[in-house]
């Protein structure tokens, strides 16, 4: 079954309840995610972001959810309500605007599987930014793969992997 969508959907994830699916859109329009019922599919709600590329991840309890912000050097964490709306709570901005540069592009997103920490890829920065949610504010940044492009951690929390989009290696 088939259903449309806004233009260029990038990355879906189901929340860990299994009662949501969110979808991040990106293309010739603003970029916005939809929350969806994972059973019909049908639209419960949408919502538009300033900027969002690529990275969509959950919290592993609860209904936060987390979104790579472009061009922005952004992280968005939204939350899904219980009226099923989705809400954006809060900004982790990476770099600030009045510094930022076109090097400053923020992709895929991951959580620790604790949910203690956020991993970003920095695309152009070719490495991977950590970010406490609970604060906000950037702990850590080092060096990864060139052009890193997906980050997914090993079931037992200790390791992650990074795939690089620049040079098509596993790191």
């Amino acid at each position: 079954r088939q259903v449309p969508l806004s233009t260029f959907p990038m990355a879906s994830a189901l929340s860990p309840d299994g009662k949501y699916l969110v979808i991040l859109q990106g293309g010739y329009l603003p970029p916005s995610i939809t929350l969806r019922n994972p059973e019909t599919l049908a639209e419960l709600h949408q919502i538009t972001l300033p900027d969002a590329w690529l990275g969509l991840a959950f919290a592993p309890i609860g209904n936060v959810f987390y979104v790579g912000g472009g061009s922005r050097s952004t992280v968005y964490e939204l939350a899904i309500t219980t009226e099923s709306k989705l809400e954006l709570r809060r900004e982790f901005v990476v770099t600030p605007a009045d510094t930022r540069k076109h090097t400053d592009f923020l992709g895929d997103v991951a959580l620790s599987p604790d949910g203690r920490l956020i991993y970003v890829s920095a695309l152009f920065r070719n490495s991977i930014v950590v970010i406490n949610p609970q604060t906000g504010i950037v702990i850590e940044e080092f060096k990864s793969a060139s052009r890193p492009y997906r980050i997914l951690f090993h079931p037992d929390g200790k390791t992650f992997f990074v795939t690089g989009w620049g040079d098509g290696t596993l790191y």
